[in-house]
């Protein structure tokens, strides 16, 4: 419980961040949303927004946004 409130605090006036920790976001219940972004090598890349506690509108607003303006989720990887 602590963590999730100094990761909530660490926040501040933010409504999100780009990157992602699991190992901590697993535990606090912040949102991540993972969208493409890419390829690096042959490979899918992705784009990970974090958002504050019960930050999933921002986010999920954020990411349907950016996939809007881009064509990364109709890409296929080279076989």
């Amino acid at each position: 419980m602590r963590v999730m409130q100094q990761l909530d605090e660490a926040f501040g006036d933010l409504d999100l961040f780009i990157g992602s920790n699991q190992a901590l976001t697993n535990r606090t219940g912040h949102p991540v949303v993972s969208v493409p972004n890419g390829f690096a090598n042959g490979s899918p890349t992705a784009l990970h927004l974090t958002g504050k506690l019960f930050g999933e509108p921002e986010i999920l607003l954020l990411a349907q946004a950016f996939q809007s303006k881009t064509d990364f989720h109709l890409r296929h990887p080279r076989l």
